[in-house]
């Protein structure tokens, strides 16, 4: 019988496979790998916030909501599994942008757009769920009661209403 070779001895094969993962085109679809799966798990975890699941005993985000059900993308931000997930702002408004269940208002597209920073992202865009989302506007009497459940005096201050809350440019009636 002939000696066979060891599967080890054939360098040509180990260096080839070596240098694949090491080259700059399987860097990128490595990282690019990462980032679809980072945007993926923020999908999911923004569209828990906003489900029927989370919204009927989440206080702090109702009354985070606009009187159109809309919360800016720089509260998300703030949340915990957010920071622990620590997508950039563009990766966050790209997982809301993604999602059937979210509506999502950001700044315009164009050349202003790519300008903006990523502070203005998140300051500029709004989400909120797409099914029914006024039902979870807090009125002020609930939000007054959310303020007392949380410990938050500023739900006070931000539900009161102000004097002529309807601006000129207000579409809504």
């Amino acid at each position: 019988g002939g000696g066979a070779e060891s599967p080890c001895s054939d360098t040509t094969t180990s260096s080839v496979s070596v240098g694949d993962r090491g080259s700059p085109r399987a860097a990128a679809a490595a990282a690019a790998n990462v980032e679809a799966a980072l945007v993926g798990m923020v999908q999911a975890q923004v569209e828990y916030y906003f489900s029927i699941e989370n919204l009927c005993k989440d206080l702090y985000l109702r009354w985070r909501m606009d009187p159109n059900g809309f919360v800016q993308l720089a509260e998300i931000a703030g949340f915990n599994r957010m920071l622990a997930l620590a997508p950039t702002p563009r990766q966050l408004l790209l997982a809301v942008q993604r999602s059937p269940l979210l509506e999502v208002k950001s700044p315009p597209s164009g050349s202003g757009a790519a300008a903006l920073d990523d502070t203005a992202v998140l300051l500029e865009s709004r989400i909120r769920p797409t099914d029914n989302p006024k039902r979870w506007v807090l009125p002020a009497a609930a939000a007054e009661t959310a303020a007392n459940a949380i410990g938050d005096d500023r739900v006070l201050s931000a539900a009161a209403p102000e004097p002529n809350s309807h601006g000129a440019g207000d579409a809504t009636p």
